[in-house]
Protein backbone atom coordinates (compact mmCIF):
# COMPACT_ATOMS: atom_id res chain seq x y z
CA UNK A 1 0.00 0.00 0.00
CA UNK A 2 1.98 3.16 -0.93
CA UNK A 3 0.70 6.94 -0.57
CA UNK A 4 1.47 8.73 -3.40
CA UNK A 5 1.44 12.03 -4.30
CA UNK A 6 -0.75 14.21 -6.91
CA UNK A 7 0.47 15.17 -10.79
CA UNK A 8 4.41 15.34 -11.25
CA UNK A 9 5.33 15.53 -7.59
CA UNK A 10 4.06 11.92 -6.65
CA UNK A 11 6.72 10.21 -4.33
CA UNK A 12 7.44 6.49 -3.50
CA UNK A 13 5.09 4.17 -1.86
CA UNK A 14 6.51 4.31 1.51
CA UNK A 15 6.46 1.03 3.82
CA UNK A 16 5.92 2.83 7.18
CA UNK A 17 2.50 1.64 6.96
CA UNK A 18 2.12 -1.93 6.98
CA UNK A 19 4.66 -2.29 9.66
CA UNK A 20 2.48 0.41 11.87
CA UNK A 21 -0.19 -1.85 11.35
CA UNK A 22 1.33 -4.92 12.65
CA UNK A 23 2.60 -2.74 15.70
CA UNK A 24 -0.98 -1.14 16.43
CA UNK A 25 -2.37 -5.45 16.02
CA UNK A 26 0.23 -6.01 18.45
CA UNK A 27 -0.35 -3.41 21.13
CA UNK A 28 -4.39 -4.53 20.39
CA UNK A 29 -3.24 -8.48 21.01
CA UNK A 30 -1.53 -7.24 24.56
CA UNK A 31 -4.53 -5.52 25.83
CA UNK A 32 -6.69 -8.60 24.43
CA UNK A 33 -4.26 -10.68 26.61
CA UNK A 34 -4.12 -8.88 29.39
CA UNK A 35 -7.77 -8.65 29.90
CA UNK A 36 -8.08 -12.29 30.19
CA UNK A 37 -5.44 -12.81 32.61
CA UNK A 38 -6.20 -12.17 36.25
CA UNK A 39 -2.88 -10.64 38.01
CA UNK A 40 -2.77 -9.90 41.27
CA UNK A 41 -0.09 -6.79 41.25
CA UNK A 42 1.65 -4.75 38.46
CA UNK A 43 4.51 -6.42 39.11
CA UNK A 44 2.93 -10.10 37.73
CA UNK A 45 1.46 -8.30 35.18
CA UNK A 46 5.20 -6.99 33.80
CA UNK A 47 6.34 -10.45 34.69
CA UNK A 48 4.57 -12.12 32.59
CA UNK A 49 5.09 -9.65 29.77
CA UNK A 50 8.64 -10.12 29.81
CA UNK A 51 8.47 -13.78 29.97
CA UNK A 52 5.78 -14.09 27.11
CA UNK A 53 6.81 -11.06 24.64
CA UNK A 54 11.28 -10.13 24.93
CA UNK A 55 13.14 -11.36 22.76
CA UNK A 56 10.56 -12.37 20.45
CA UNK A 57 9.60 -10.71 16.96
CA UNK A 58 5.70 -9.32 16.35
CA UNK A 59 5.05 -11.45 13.79
CA UNK A 60 6.08 -14.44 15.96
CA UNK A 61 4.27 -13.20 18.71
CA UNK A 62 0.96 -12.49 16.91
CA UNK A 63 0.98 -15.80 15.54
CA UNK A 64 1.34 -17.41 19.43
CA UNK A 65 -1.09 -15.48 21.21
CA UNK A 66 -3.55 -13.72 19.07
CA UNK A 67 -6.90 -15.76 19.70
CA UNK A 68 -9.04 -13.14 17.94
CA UNK A 69 -10.92 -14.10 15.13
CA UNK A 70 -10.44 -11.89 11.97
CA UNK A 71 -12.25 -8.67 12.00
CA UNK A 72 -13.99 -6.88 9.09
CA UNK A 73 -10.88 -4.60 9.17
CA UNK A 74 -8.43 -7.29 9.09
CA UNK A 75 -9.75 -8.57 5.86
CA UNK A 76 -10.04 -4.83 4.58
CA UNK A 77 -6.16 -4.81 5.48
CA UNK A 78 -5.44 -7.93 3.71
CA UNK A 79 -7.09 -6.65 0.82
CA UNK A 80 -4.61 -3.44 0.81
CA UNK A 81 -1.84 -5.71 1.56
CA UNK A 82 -2.67 -7.04 -1.84
CA UNK A 83 -1.57 -4.05 -3.76
CA UNK A 84 1.63 -4.01 -5.73
CA UNK A 85 3.46 -0.66 -5.09
CA UNK A 86 3.87 -0.40 -9.04
CA UNK A 87 0.30 -1.08 -10.00
CA UNK A 88 -1.52 1.59 -12.48
CA UNK A 89 -3.55 3.80 -9.91
CA UNK A 90 -6.78 2.73 -11.38
CA UNK A 91 -5.92 -0.73 -9.91
CA UNK A 92 -4.70 0.76 -6.58
CA UNK A 93 -8.26 2.38 -6.43
CA UNK A 94 -9.65 -0.67 -7.27
CA UNK A 95 -8.27 -2.25 -4.38
CA UNK A 96 -9.11 0.32 -2.31
CA UNK A 97 -12.66 0.52 -2.68
CA UNK A 98 -12.64 -3.16 -2.73
CA UNK A 99 -11.69 -2.43 1.29
CA UNK A 100 -13.87 0.10 1.73
CA UNK A 101 -16.98 -2.34 0.89
CA UNK A 102 -16.12 -4.79 3.34
CA UNK A 103 -15.80 -1.76 6.02
CA UNK A 104 -15.74 2.22 5.64
CA UNK A 105 -13.81 1.87 9.35
CA UNK A 106 -10.45 1.06 7.31
CA UNK A 107 -8.60 4.55 7.29
CA UNK A 108 -6.09 2.91 5.42
CA UNK A 109 -8.32 2.45 2.72
CA UNK A 110 -9.43 5.84 2.93
CA UNK A 111 -5.76 6.98 2.29
CA UNK A 112 -4.91 4.97 -0.76
CA UNK A 113 -8.43 5.69 -2.39
CA UNK A 114 -7.32 9.40 -1.73
CA UNK A 115 -3.62 9.46 -3.38
CA UNK A 116 -4.78 7.22 -6.21
CA UNK A 117 -6.61 10.01 -7.84
CA UNK A 118 -5.16 12.59 -10.05
CA UNK A 119 -7.66 15.14 -9.44
CA UNK A 120 -6.76 17.24 -6.70
CA UNK A 121 -10.85 17.75 -5.57
CA UNK A 122 -10.99 14.25 -5.43
CA UNK A 123 -7.80 13.64 -3.53
CA UNK A 124 -9.13 16.44 -1.03
CA UNK A 125 -12.88 14.72 -0.90
CA UNK A 126 -11.72 10.92 -0.41
CA UNK A 127 -9.74 12.58 2.76
CA UNK A 128 -12.56 14.87 3.99
CA UNK A 129 -14.94 11.61 3.36
CA UNK A 130 -12.57 9.23 5.07
CA UNK A 131 -12.35 11.75 8.58
CA UNK A 132 -15.86 12.81 8.54
CA UNK A 133 -16.53 8.66 9.04
CA UNK A 134 -13.70 8.26 11.24
CA UNK A 135 -15.40 11.01 13.29
CA UNK A 136 -18.72 9.31 13.52
CA UNK A 137 -16.13 5.78 14.32
CA UNK A 138 -14.39 7.26 17.20
CA UNK A 139 -16.96 9.65 18.48
CA UNK A 140 -17.14 7.95 21.92
CA UNK A 141 -13.63 8.16 22.66
CA UNK A 142 -13.50 11.80 21.07
CA UNK A 143 -15.81 13.00 23.68
CA UNK A 144 -13.17 11.61 26.09
CA UNK A 145 -10.38 14.01 24.86
CA UNK A 146 -8.58 16.01 27.43
CA UNK A 147 -4.73 16.60 28.35
CA UNK A 148 -3.96 13.36 29.43
CA UNK A 149 -5.93 11.68 26.85
CA UNK A 150 -5.63 12.37 23.45
CA UNK A 151 -6.65 10.05 20.55
CA UNK A 152 -3.01 8.73 19.54
CA UNK A 153 -3.31 6.74 22.88
CA UNK A 154 -5.96 4.97 21.43
CA UNK A 155 -4.07 2.28 19.24
CA UNK A 156 -7.77 1.86 17.10
CA UNK A 157 -7.81 5.69 16.52
CA UNK A 158 -4.29 6.07 14.91
CA UNK A 159 -5.35 5.43 11.31
CA UNK A 160 -7.43 7.99 11.66
CA UNK A 161 -5.22 10.30 13.00
CA UNK A 162 -2.90 9.66 10.37
CA UNK A 163 -5.19 10.26 7.78
CA UNK A 164 -5.31 13.68 8.77
CA UNK A 165 -1.62 14.05 8.38
CA UNK A 166 -1.91 12.51 5.06
CA UNK A 167 -4.59 15.94 4.23
CA UNK A 168 -2.36 18.26 5.54
CA UNK A 169 0.53 17.15 3.53
CA UNK A 170 -1.52 17.01 0.39
CA UNK A 171 -2.42 20.68 1.12
CA UNK A 172 1.11 21.68 2.07
CA UNK A 173 2.29 20.18 -1.33
CA UNK A 174 -0.11 22.51 -3.23
CA UNK A 175 0.83 25.60 -1.16
CA UNK A 176 -2.72 25.72 0.82
CA UNK A 177 -0.91 27.17 4.01
CA UNK A 178 -4.35 28.09 5.72
CA UNK A 179 -5.56 24.69 5.58
CA UNK A 180 -2.69 23.02 6.46
CA UNK A 181 -2.68 25.13 9.93
CA UNK A 182 -6.63 24.49 10.08
CA UNK A 183 -5.62 20.11 9.89
CA UNK A 184 -3.12 20.61 11.81
CA UNK A 185 -5.08 22.67 14.68
CA UNK A 186 -7.64 20.01 14.52
CA UNK A 187 -4.88 17.63 15.13
CA UNK A 188 -3.78 19.22 17.79
CA UNK A 189 -7.60 19.30 19.37
CA UNK A 190 -7.83 15.38 19.28
CA UNK A 191 -4.38 15.01 20.33
CA UNK A 192 -3.24 17.81 22.78
CA UNK A 193 -0.32 16.05 23.68
CA UNK A 194 0.27 16.05 20.18
CA UNK A 195 2.40 12.41 19.37
CA UNK A 196 2.79 12.96 15.72
CA UNK A 197 5.13 15.66 16.42
CA UNK A 198 2.95 18.44 14.44
CA UNK A 199 3.32 21.51 16.57
CA UNK A 200 6.56 22.21 15.25
CA UNK A 201 4.80 22.83 11.30
CA UNK A 202 1.98 24.79 13.59
CA UNK A 203 4.06 27.13 15.18
CA UNK A 204 6.09 28.02 12.16
CA UNK A 205 2.98 28.10 9.72
CA UNK A 206 1.62 30.58 12.34
CA UNK A 207 4.36 32.60 11.75
CA UNK A 208 4.83 32.50 7.85
CA UNK A 209 0.92 33.69 7.89
CA UNK A 210 1.84 36.61 10.45
CA UNK A 211 -0.71 34.98 12.84
CA UNK A 212 1.78 36.01 15.79
CA UNK A 213 -0.63 35.54 18.21
CA UNK A 214 -1.85 32.05 18.16
CA UNK A 215 1.81 31.81 17.52
CA UNK A 216 2.58 32.71 21.01
CA UNK A 217 -0.20 30.63 22.42
CA UNK A 218 1.55 27.53 21.12
CA UNK A 219 4.43 28.87 22.66
CA UNK A 220 3.35 28.97 25.86
CA UNK A 221 1.32 25.62 25.38
CA UNK A 222 4.53 24.31 25.20
CA UNK A 223 7.26 25.84 27.34
CA UNK A 224 9.39 22.97 28.03
CA UNK A 225 9.00 21.48 24.74
CA UNK A 226 12.32 20.35 23.19
CA UNK A 227 11.27 19.49 20.06
CA UNK A 228 13.52 21.84 17.37
CA UNK A 229 10.73 23.53 15.60
CA UNK A 230 9.13 24.60 18.51
CA UNK A 231 12.73 25.48 20.39
CA UNK A 232 14.00 27.25 17.37
CA UNK A 233 10.58 28.54 16.22
CA UNK A 234 10.41 30.26 19.48
CA UNK A 235 13.45 32.18 18.66
CA UNK A 236 12.14 33.37 15.02
CA UNK A 237 8.65 34.35 16.77
CA UNK A 238 10.56 36.84 18.73
CA UNK A 239 12.25 37.73 15.37
CA UNK A 240 9.55 38.26 13.45
CA UNK A 241 8.05 40.54 16.53
CA UNK A 242 10.12 43.30 16.04
CA UNK A 243 9.39 43.55 12.57
CA UNK A 244 6.44 45.52 13.96
CA UNK A 245 8.86 48.09 15.48
CA UNK A 246 11.02 51.12 14.31
CA UNK A 247 14.12 48.79 14.68
CA UNK A 248 16.59 49.73 11.74
CA UNK A 249 17.38 46.41 10.18
CA UNK A 250 18.89 47.73 6.96
CA UNK A 251 21.68 48.78 9.49
CA UNK A 252 22.32 45.50 10.27
CA UNK A 253 21.92 43.86 6.80
CA UNK A 254 24.77 46.39 5.45
CA UNK A 255 27.33 45.04 7.97
CA UNK A 256 26.47 41.47 6.93
CA UNK A 257 29.64 40.61 5.43
CA UNK A 258 30.10 37.20 4.58
CA UNK A 259 28.37 36.09 8.03
CA UNK A 260 30.47 37.92 9.96
CA UNK A 261 28.07 38.83 12.46
CA UNK A 262 27.96 38.65 15.77
CA UNK A 263 25.14 38.93 18.79
CA UNK A 264 26.59 42.18 19.78
CA UNK A 265 25.72 43.50 16.89
CA UNK A 266 21.63 43.08 17.46
CA UNK A 267 20.69 45.75 20.24
CA UNK A 268 20.58 43.80 23.32
CA UNK A 269 17.30 45.54 24.66
CA UNK A 270 15.28 44.85 21.10
CA UNK A 271 16.91 41.63 21.28
CA UNK A 272 17.39 39.86 24.83
CA UNK A 273 14.95 37.81 24.85
CA UNK A 274 15.37 36.53 21.13
CA UNK A 275 19.09 35.69 22.50
CA UNK A 276 18.38 34.23 25.09
CA UNK A 277 16.16 31.90 23.56
CA UNK A 278 18.70 31.23 20.96
CA UNK A 279 21.41 30.55 22.96
CA UNK A 280 19.19 27.60 24.54
CA UNK A 281 18.19 26.82 21.04
CA UNK A 282 22.21 25.85 20.53
CA UNK A 283 22.67 24.14 23.81
CA UNK A 284 20.11 21.55 22.53
CA UNK A 285 21.14 21.74 19.40
CA UNK A 286 24.18 23.36 18.13
CA UNK A 287 24.61 21.60 14.40
CA UNK A 288 21.40 23.85 13.13
CA UNK A 289 23.22 26.83 12.71
CA UNK A 290 26.06 25.48 10.98
CA UNK A 291 24.66 23.14 8.65
CA UNK A 292 21.84 25.51 7.45
CA UNK A 293 24.50 27.72 5.84
CA UNK A 294 25.90 24.62 3.84
CA UNK A 295 24.84 24.88 0.23
CA UNK A 296 23.54 21.39 0.00
CA UNK A 297 22.27 20.72 3.26
CA UNK A 298 18.48 20.92 1.35
CA UNK A 299 19.61 18.23 -0.86
CA UNK A 300 19.74 15.37 1.89
CA UNK A 301 16.19 13.51 3.10
CA UNK A 302 14.95 13.75 6.35
CA UNK A 303 17.02 10.74 8.30
CA UNK A 304 14.32 8.07 9.39
CA UNK A 305 16.05 8.17 13.05
CA UNK A 306 17.95 10.81 15.07
CA UNK A 307 19.56 11.01 18.39
CA UNK A 308 18.43 14.27 20.62
CA UNK A 309 21.38 16.80 19.69
CA UNK A 310 22.78 15.09 16.86
CA UNK A 311 23.96 16.20 13.42
CA UNK A 312 20.80 14.18 12.05
CA UNK A 313 18.42 15.56 14.11
CA UNK A 314 19.74 19.28 12.94
CA UNK A 315 18.90 18.19 9.37
CA UNK A 316 15.57 16.96 10.21
CA UNK A 317 14.83 20.64 10.97
CA UNK A 318 16.44 22.35 8.43
CA UNK A 319 14.14 19.93 6.01
CA UNK A 320 11.39 21.19 7.49
CA UNK A 321 12.41 24.64 8.48
CA UNK A 322 15.57 25.43 6.86
CA UNK A 323 13.54 27.90 4.04
CA UNK A 324 11.56 29.16 6.77
CA UNK A 325 14.01 30.95 8.07
CA UNK A 326 15.93 31.87 5.02
CA UNK A 327 12.71 33.36 3.77
CA UNK A 328 12.51 35.51 6.98
CA UNK A 329 15.71 37.18 6.08
CA UNK A 330 16.27 38.92 9.53
CA UNK A 331 16.15 35.28 10.92
CA UNK A 332 18.72 34.08 8.56
CA UNK A 333 21.17 36.71 9.69
CA UNK A 334 20.56 36.23 13.31
CA UNK A 335 20.89 32.69 13.20
CA UNK A 336 24.52 33.24 11.40
CA UNK A 337 25.88 35.54 13.76
CA UNK A 338 26.00 32.61 16.51
CA UNK A 339 28.20 30.31 14.27
CA UNK A 340 30.94 30.67 17.14
CA UNK A 341 28.59 30.30 19.91
CA UNK A 342 27.62 27.03 18.39
CA UNK A 343 30.76 25.89 16.93
CA UNK A 344 32.15 26.32 20.86
CA UNK A 345 29.21 24.23 22.15
CA UNK A 346 30.26 21.67 19.20
CA UNK A 347 33.65 21.29 20.59
CA UNK A 348 32.38 19.80 24.12
CA UNK A 349 30.36 16.98 22.23
CA UNK A 350 31.45 13.23 22.62
CA UNK A 351 33.52 12.37 19.81
CA UNK A 352 31.15 10.38 18.24
CA UNK A 353 28.50 13.34 17.89
CA UNK A 354 31.54 15.27 16.39
CA UNK A 355 33.08 12.38 14.06
CA UNK A 356 28.97 12.14 12.87
CA UNK A 357 29.29 15.84 12.21
CA UNK A 358 32.54 15.51 10.01
CA UNK A 359 31.25 12.63 8.13
CA UNK A 360 28.11 14.72 7.01
CA UNK A 361 30.08 17.47 6.34
CA UNK A 362 32.26 15.65 4.19
CA UNK A 363 29.07 13.79 2.38
CA UNK A 364 27.46 17.38 2.55
CA UNK A 365 31.01 18.94 0.23
CA UNK A 366 30.53 15.74 -2.10
CA UNK A 367 27.09 16.90 -3.30
CA UNK A 368 27.44 18.69 -6.62
CA UNK A 369 24.55 20.82 -6.47
CA UNK A 370 23.63 24.66 -6.68
CA UNK A 371 23.23 26.08 -3.55
CA UNK A 372 20.29 25.48 -2.04
CA UNK A 373 20.00 29.64 -0.93
CA UNK A 374 21.03 30.65 -4.71
CA UNK A 375 18.20 28.35 -5.89
CA UNK A 376 15.74 29.96 -3.42
CA UNK A 377 16.62 33.49 -4.17
CA UNK A 378 16.39 32.91 -7.74
CA UNK A 379 12.64 32.02 -7.23
CA UNK A 380 12.23 34.74 -4.90
CA UNK A 381 13.05 37.04 -7.54
CA UNK A 382 10.98 36.03 -10.29
CA UNK A 383 7.99 37.72 -7.81
CA UNK A 384 9.85 40.65 -7.15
Amino acid sequence: MGKKKKGNSRKEPENLIPFEQEKEKFLGMIGNVLSDKDFSSAEEATQFLNEAFTGRSMSDSLAEWDTRPPSLLDEAHDVLDRIDPDAPLTSQRRYAKKALDITPDCMEAWETLAWSYESPKKIEEAHLKGIAHGRELHADLIAEIDEQHGLWGYVEARPFMRLFESLADFYSQDGLAEKVLDVHEQMLALNPGDNQGIRGPLLNGYIKLDRLDEAQRLVEQFPDDMDLGIVYGRVLLELVKTLDTDYDFETILKKDHNGRLAPSTFDNQVFTKAKTLMREAIKLNPYVPLLIEHPTSMYLESPPYYQMGSPDEAMNFIKHYGIDWFGSIIGWVFMGAFSAQAKARINKDKTAMRNSYKDLLSYLDGIDETPWQSVLIEEMDKFR
